[in-house]
């Protein structure tokens, strides 16, 4: 069986997508599947690609989530960046 979320890629990104996943996913697989198909357009700062390690907020239908978190059907999964400002 399959999960079908929404990723919404925040910020200076402003993307969304629809990621079909298998039962049992956590948002870390959401997050892994984005970054290999999107990574190439986020901002600097946002993941490093060698380690795979994203700076930034994740949420799942907005409250704040963790990477395994487990997703369900339906879930929208929300990745913001770091802000920085003074």
């Amino acid at each position: 069986m399959l999960v079908r979320i929404s990723v919404l890629l925040g910020a200076e990104c402003k993307e969304e997508a629809s990621l079909e996943l298998e039962e049992g996913a956590t948002v870390g697989d959401a997050f892994r599947r984005a970054a290999s198909l999107w990574s190439s357009k986020w901002p600097a700062g946002f993941y490093d690609r060698d380690s795979g390690d994203f700076y930034g907020t994740l949420m799942v239908n907005y409250r704040h989530a963790s990477m395994g978190d487990p997703l369900a059907d339906g879930d929208s999964v929300v990745l913001l960046p770091s802000m920085a400002g003074g």
